[in-house]
């Protein structure tokens, strides 16, 4: 502390009005403390403060970052209360205690207790108070908010803080109120609507096994507000996902034209031609040619400047195409962001087929379906077909395997992290002469991103990866080598100067 600050001697009270009508007053007179201070969201700024009592304005509803928001000395005591919450008495001189005390644990937490309908239901340890860093956010169930403390960072108190009598409705207007200040940076999932409510919902109902009809009920209400916290946030990321496709959210060269079913994300310069085609596709009919891969969804179009495109509707793999087939659910669409790691990839000098335009149609429930069209690379086949056309002993086979060798490592040194190396994706050039170079792209960066440097253990998981394509399609009547799998990691392994 510098040697003109004034000791700590007592707590800042800090106290969070996020409902419009709820009354902060009792919850400011809840403790003698050295400063009191009111955070209000923008929207409810105006509304008249109590005297002798400070205002801060914060859009976002989580008790650590309040409590760092308002903190002026390292070793202040911050408590941060709700507007409907009051300490009891044993609760209110541990924290007074405390205050005076220098040192000690960085948060503390004490049980939490609700009337509602004529019951006391506990509703497990909140975190409330919070000395130096404030820290913690892990959306426990025994918080309305999401934001306590980790379970056991926190030290506990004695005492408890405890609600005023409440009906449903007024907890169901709390929660609604709290819900819409309730940041999220997570992206949200199908689990966030059933298997975390469910669970939670189980455990609270376990915890208050005991509360009777209001232990019942107010589980109930309590998981519901979760549930709308999450649609809450499901709500924000797709109006900023939306906003970024429509602004920002390609690369610099690309622009966004917009169907009444969606967007088509086309690169400068494309032809009205595909983007006709592109507009009347369906995941069955392209006015094009139907091409072999792609789970039957990959076909030739023409991009109208005398060159092909390659067209491919995004489609499940596994058991679980037989229930939604091409439908994707989320907010950043796996064409767009496709599309961005390649323009990444082509960046660092990695050779992929550049995509010329992206199509994703947004369905109800933030579900949604897509596909890319990316330029055909002339005169290439798949490493698969590559094997196939030049059987073991071939001279020109070993040239194509040291190359696909040799093209992963410059891959894997670029920092490209591809996720689906097989050998069908994986192009290869022959040329038309023994001698020609053989050119090496890679296709299909769905599920690919860039990192800085590319860990020893990814880069084998993505060769071993690579070797079970190969040993699957041999099974299959693809001839493979003994010594093809070795003769690929000599090549990866000498490196692209090989």
């Amino acid at each position: 502390m510098p040697p003109d600050a004034t000791p700590v001697t007592a707590p800042v009270l800090v106290v969070a009005q996020f409902v419009p009508d709820a009354d902060p007053t009792p919850a400011l007179g809840a403790l003698a403390a050295s400063r009191t201070v009111l955070v209000r969201p923008p929207a409810l700024a105006a509304l008249p403060v109590p005297p002798a009592v400070e205002l801060a304005i914060g859009a976002e509803f989580d008790r650590a970052a309040i409590a760092a928001h308002v903190r002026r000395q390292p070793d202040e005591l911050i408590v941060v209360l709700l507007d409907d919450e009051q300490l009891s008495p044993d609760l209110a001189d541990a924290l007074t205690t405390l205050a005076s005390q220098p040192g000690g644990p960085e948060s503390y937490a004490a049980l939490r207790r609700a009337h509602f309908l004529g019951r006391v239901v506990d509703s497990g340890p909140v975190t409330l108070a919070w000395r130096g860093a404030c820290t913690g956010r892990d959306g426990t169930a025994a918080d309305p908010s999401p934001a306590t403390s980790r379970p056991g960072t926190a030290a506990r108190l004695p005492g408890h803080v405890h609600t005023p009598p409440a009906t449903v409705t007024d907890v169901i207007d709390r929660l609604e109120g709290l819900a819409t200040y309730v940041e999220r940076t997570t992206p949200v999932g199908p689990a966030d609507f059933v298997r975390r409510p469910l669970a939670a919902l189980t455990g609270r109902l376990w915890q208050r096994r005991r509360a009777g009809m209001a232990g019942i009920v107010l589980s109930i209400v309590e998981t519901y507000g979760e549930v709308l916290r999450a649609a809450q946030a499901w709500e924000r990321h797709g109006i900023a996902a939306r906003r970024a496709e429509r602004q920002s959210g390609v690369p610099s060269g690309f622009h966004i034209w917009r169907t009444p079913w969606g967007t088509l994300t086309l690169r400068d310069g494309t032809q009205p031609a595909l983007r006709e085609a592109l507009l009347d596709a369906t995941p069955s009919v392209v006015a094009g040619m139907p091409l072999a891969g792609g789970r039957g969804a990959v076909w030739a179009v023409d991009l109208g400047d005398g060159t092909r495109g390659v067209l491919r509707w995004y489609r499940r793999g596994g058991f679980i195409r037989h229930l939604v087939y091409d439908r994707y659910f989320g907010w950043t669409p796996r064409p767009i962001r496709e599309l961005a790691v390649t323009e990444a990839v082509i960046q660092r000098s990695v050779a992929a087929p550049e995509v010329v335009a992206a199509r994703v149609d947004r369905l109800p429930w933030g579900w949604y379906r897509g596909a890319i069209v990316t330029r055909e690379v002339g005169g290439a086949v798949t490493f698969a077909d590559a094997l196939r056309l030049h059987p073991p002993g071939d001279p020109r086979r070993g040239r194509v395997v040291r190359a696909v060798g040799r093209a992963i490592r410059n891959l894997h040194d670029r920092g490209v992290h591809h996720r689906d190396l097989n050998a069908n994706n994986i192009l290869v050039g022959l040329g038309e002469q023994p001698g020609d170079d053989v050119a090496v792209h890679f296709i299909d960066f769905d599920r690919a991103d860039v990192r800085a440097v590319m860990r020893a253990r990814v880069r084998e998981r993505e060769l071993r990866r690579l070797e079970r394509s190969l040993a699957k399609l041999a099974g299959r009547g693809m001839p493979l080598a003994e010594g093809d799998t070795g003769e690929l990691r000599a090549a990866y392994g000498a490196g692209t100067a090989a």
